[in-house]
């Protein structure tokens, strides 16, 4: 069912996800009820939830405020004698590690769903991936800046999140040739 063009006031919009469709039930201040339907797959589903992560991870819940005392203790695992200090504490490497790997996998898990059940390779999905992966950074870092009272953004967070999503395509890419390679290899040997 469609909006309709007269303006209205909405009241409540209610989301659920039931049979892969996600649903925005929309009410107006007549009572009226609109659905909106918007199918997904299990891949864009895991998109949503890695961007969701992404968001989460960047509120003053996971400030280094909040989460050094556990870095600091993680870290004297592995550097019982309190060598930890050499690295400065440990907590910069690690914060910027996870940048780098969290945005390495939503680059993945974008590339997947772009490329969807196609066996085909094609460079607009590596590049959208990357794009958009990018572009959730810059707002990552945005909410950090803007929202967050105990964070700060930095454009050198979004250069480090835009370098997991890089490396991040060209495994998938690497990935995919040698494939390719072996595949092709294995049909001539057939021939």
């Amino acid at each position: 069912m469609t909006l309709p063009t007269r303006r209205f006031l909405v009241t409540l919009c209610v989301i659920f996800w039931k049979n892969c469709t996600l649903t925005v039930a929309v009410i107006t201040t007549e009572r009226d009820v609109y659905n909106l339907e918007i199918p997904l797959n299990k891949r864009w589903f895991a998109v949503i939830c890695m961007m969701i992560i992404t968001f989460v991870f960047g509120t003053d819940l996971f400030s280094s405020e909040n989460t050094g005392p556990i870095v600091r203790w993680v870290l004297s695992w592995f550097f019982p004698q309190g060598d930890v200090k050499v690295l400065g504490g440990g907590e910069g490497l690690i914060r910027k590690t996870a940048h780098f790997l969290e945005y390495a996998l939503l680059a993945f898990l974008i590339w997947w769903a772009l490329r969807g059940d196609s066996k085909a390779w094609k460079w607009r999905w590596v590049f959208m991936a990357w794009t958009l992966t990018t572009l959730w950074a810059a707002v990552d870092e945005l909410q950090q800046g803007y929202i967050s009272t105990k964070r700060t953004g930095s454009p050198w967070d979004v250069l480090i999140d835009s370098s997991g999503a890089l490396m991040a395509m060209v495994l998938v890419a690497v990935v995919w040739y040698v494939i390719s390679l072996r595949r092709d290899a294995r049909c001539d040997v057939v021939r």
